[in-house]
């Protein structure tokens, strides 16, 4: 799958979807930025860790945040974006 920016939500699930096998950890941002998308890697570290770094992370160059992980990963990074203020929330995908 080859594609340019900008990149839309749907765009960027399908690429998650068709290397789904290839993304995990640190291995996403070589997948990411195979496909021209640039990416800052933030690994959790604790339990609560994602929705610690969502809620404080500079989002102001950001046009998504992109989780990878299970129910518990996505939860924190809800309830991490809806700690900030609504006018510095991005798409989570």
């Amino acid at each position: 799958m080859s594609i340019s920016p900008p990149l839309t939500h749907q765009d960027f699930e399908d690429l998650v979807q068709d290397h789904l096998d290839q993304v995990a950890g640190a291995d996403a941002e070589q997948v990411l930025g195979d496909q021209g998308i640039d990416t800052s890697l933030h690994l959790t570290q604790h339990a609560g860790h994602a929705g610690e770094l969502v809620e404080c992370l500079d989002c102001s160059e950001n046009e998504a945040i992109c989780g990878i992980g299970g129910d518990g990963t996505m939860h924190e990074l809800v309830n991490g974006l809806m700690h900030r203020p609504p006018e510095t929330r991005v798409p989570l995908t």
